[in-house]
This record gives structure tokens, sequence and C-alpha cells, in this order.
């Protein structure tokens, strides 16, 4: 059992119009597994968001805050020694409107190349419950997919 004290999403995304969405949150979360090369955790918690809209039709307010429900589960699973596997999955259920839900939601292969090199994939998920529309009418879509492809150092 843990309990995150204090976690906080800053998220920003042109293509659906967020300028920026503050989340802090905080949760309880639980071990299932921790074994030897799997771990996986959920967690459970509420919070309060506030977000900024790049641009809005007018007459409309560019600022929305709402209160939220924060569920997340994240699994880190080593297929090999040198090849893991590590998935998040993350909702912001919208208390006063279930609507206006956000989910993310992320898969990524780490390859271990040398000792503190890795390269790595990696797939990235966001979704918006209820796009705003920007100032000239269009409403963003509810999907914004994202792949990455990088490498990391670590000393």
């Amino acid at each position: 059992l843990f309990w995150t004290i204090l976690g906080t999403e800053i998220y920003s995304d042109e293509f659906q119009n967020l300028d920026r969405r503050t989340s802090p949150y905080t949760g309880l979360g639980y071990t299932l597994f921790d074994r030897s090369g799997l771990e996986w955790n959920v967690s459970l918690g509420g919070g309060y968001r506030e977000t900024r809209y790049d641009s809005v039709a007018p007459g409309q307010d560019d600022r929305d805050l709402d209160a939220f429900l924060q569920l997340s589960a994240d699994l880190d699973y080593d297929i090999t020694e040198k090849v893991e596997l590590i998935m998040s999955y993350s909702a912001q259920v919208g208390l006063e409107n279930i609507d206006n839900t956000n989910q993310n939601g992320m898969a990524e292969l780490d390859f271990d190349l040398m000792d503190d090199f890795d390269i790595f994939i990696r797939f990235t998920l966001s979704r918006i419950g209820q796009p705003i529309a920007n100032d000239d009418g269009s409403i963003p879509k509810k999907n914004d997919y994202r792949y990455d492809f990088g490498w990391r150092w670590s000393w």
C-alpha cells in the first residue's frame, strides 16, 4: 500500500486546444505484483484541475475548473535481461460531468544496449473527453497519438 501525498500533472497540447491543464491530486495505491521482472501498481485518488485553452469561441470562458477522480495503473515487465516493457494508463474522471474525462495511455519498449545507454520506442495516446471549440469554430479531435523514439544515458 502506498500514498501519493501530492501528485501534479501539467499538460499542454496545441492540437487539442490546450494552453495548459494543471491537475494536482492525492491518492492511495496498491502494488498488485512485485516479483522478479514484474511490477504492477494501481491507484485511486482525487484532485482539482484548471484548464486554460489556446483559443475559444466569442463569449466562451477560456478557463475551466473542476474536480476529478484519478485512476491509474502502471506495469513494468522485464521481457528479457535487456528488454523492458513499460505500460501506464491514467484517467481523470470529471465529478461534475463524467463526459469531461481525460485519459492517457503509454506503452514503451526499452532496449539496454550497454551498461548506461538505452534506446526506447514509445506510443502515447491522450484523449480529451470534451474538446472545446477554437475561436474559428473548429472542434479539435478527441484523440492525439504520438510515437517517440529516443535514447537515454544515465550514470
